[in-house]
C-alpha cells in the first residue's frame, strides 16, 4: 500500500484506489526513456526492460524526493537526476555516488513498486499492491470485444480538467450530441424517439439502443451507404472504462471505441481512446477523417464540461434535476460509490430496464 495522508485524493477514493487504471498506450513506452504519469495523485515512473517486460515505481527518490523520471536509464537501472542514486529493476538502491562503499545502507533503501500489466493496446497499473487484487483477465477486461487485427486502429489521448465521473457521464450521454456536436453527430432540429434498455451488473452498466435508421454525421453515406438500421451499444466497465459500438446494418461497417480513463486528481482526468474501424477498403481514409473528427468532438466536449465545471466550483449547495434519460449516469455513479466503499452494487437488474429518449 502507498502511504498517504487522510486528505489525499488516493485516500479519499478508498476501494476505487485498489483497482486497475490505464497508464499509457504500449507504444509510448521505450527502453531508453522513462515515462512519468500521475494517477490518483500519485506520481509514477514506468519503463520497459530489455526483455520487453515493464517496471513501475512511485516516482520519488527516497533521498530528497526528486522525480526519477527526470533521470537516466542504463542497463535496466534508473538514476536520480539530483544526486545520482541508482536503483535496479527490482527497485533496490545499488549505488550512492557520494558514499560508494555504503553497501549496508543501500540494502535498506528501495522504491515503492507499482504493479503493471500489458493488455491489448494499453499498459495498466494498480497502485494497491495486494496480491489478491489480480489483473482481472477473467472479469472486466475479457468482457470487452477484442478488436480483430484486420480492423484499422486509431489511438488518441487528451487531458480534461474535470472530474472523472463527469467525463464518464458525457461519453455515455447520447442526448447531448445533437447540441454540443450538432452537424458532426446528429442534429438538434430533428430529435427522434429512441427505445433503449439498461442492464446493471456487479461491475458494469450496459446500454443497448433499439436499431433505428439515423444519420450520424457528414460522412454517414460512406459508413452506411444503404441507410440501414444502426445498432448502437454502450457499456461502462468499472472502475473507469467505456466501450461504444456502432454496427451499420447488414451491408455497412463497424465502429468500436474503447475509452480508458485515468484519474490524475480530483479535477483532472487523462483519456485514452482506441478506435477500431471495419469498413473494408475504406478503413484508411475513414481513419484519417475519424482522427480529425474525434479531435474536434473532444475539444467541444472539453469546452462544455469546462463551462459545467466552472459553475460547480462556484457553489457547493447546488442540486441536479434528473430525468429518466439520466438513469445511465445515476447507475454508474451508484456503482462507483459502492465500489469506493468496498461493496458490490445494491442495484442489479434481472431483466433489462426499458426506457425512451429523444435525440
Amino acid at each position: 500500500m502507498i502511504e498517504t495522508s487522510n486528505d489525499s485524493y488516493l485516500h479519499q477514493q478508498k476501494g476505487l484506489a485498489n483497482l486497475w487504471y490505464p497508464f499509457s498506450f504500449v507504444h509510448e513506452v521505450k527502453t531508453a526513456k522513462p515515462l512519468r504519469r500521475i494517477i490518483l495523485g500519485i506520481p509514477i515512473v514506468l519503463w520497459r526492460l530489455k526483455n520487453f517486460s515493464y517496471k513501475a515505481f512511485v516516482d520519488r527518490c527516497p533521498h530528497r524526493q526528486a522525480p526519477l523520471s527526470a533521470g537516466k536509464l542504463a542497463n535496466n537501472k534508473i538514476s536520480c537526476p539530483y544526486h545520482g542514486w541508482e536503483f535496479n529493476q527490482e527497485g533496490r538502491c545499488v549505488h550512492i555516488p557520494s558514499m560508494p562503499q555504503a553497501h549496508k545502507l543501500c540494502k535498506k533503501i528501495s522504491l515503492q513498486e507499482i504493479r503493471v500489466e500489458e493488455d491489448q493496446d494499453f499498459l495498466w497499473i494498480c497502485i494497491n499492491n495486494k496480491d489478491e487484487n489480480n489483473f482481472p483477465d477473467n472479469q472486466t477486461f475479457s468482457k470487452r470485444k477484442t478488436i480483430p487485427k484486420s480492423w484499422k486502429r486509431v489511438h488518441l489521448q487528451k487531458i480534461f480538467h474535470v472530474e472523472i465521473e463527469d467525463l464518464i457521464e458525457n461519453f455515455m450521454d447520447s442526448p447531448h450530441t445533437a447540441f454540443v456536436h450538432s452537424g458532426l453527430i446528429r442534429k438538434k432540429s430533428k430529435p427522434k424517439p429512441r427505445q433503449f434498455s439498461i442492464e446493471m451488473k456487479e461491475n458494469e452498466v450496459s446500454v443497448e439502443y433499439e436499431p433505428k435508421q439515423e444519420s450520424l454525421g457528414f460522412f454517414n453515406k460512406v459508413v452506411n451507404p444503404h441507410n440501414e438500421a444502426v445498432f448502437h451499444q454502450e457499456r461502462f466497465i468499472a472502475p473507469s472504462l467505456v466501450e461504444i459500438s456502432y454496427h451499420f446494418g447488414r451491408l455497412g461497417g463497424n465502429f468500436n471505441a474503447f475509452l480508458a480513463l485515468a484519474p490524475i486528481g480530483p479535477k483532472e482526468t487523462r483519456l485514452f481512446i482506441s478506435i477500431g474501424l471495419d469498413f473494408s477498403w475504406l478503413n484508411h481514409p475513414i481513419a484519417i477523417a475519424i482522427k480529425l473528427l474525434a479531435k474536434i468532438i473532444l475539444a467541444q466536449d472539453a469546452w462544455i464540461l469546462g463551462q459545467q465545471r466552472s459553475n460547480y466550483d462556484l457553489s457547493t449547495d447546488y442540486s441536479k434535476k434528473s430525468i429518466l434519460t439520466d438513469s445511465i449516469d445515476i447507475y454508474v455513479r451508484h456503482l462507483r460509490a459502492r465500489m469506493r466503499q468496498g461493496k458490490s452494487s445494491s442495484v442489479q437488474f434481472k431483466k433489462k430496464r426499458k426506457l425512451e429518449a429523444f435525440f
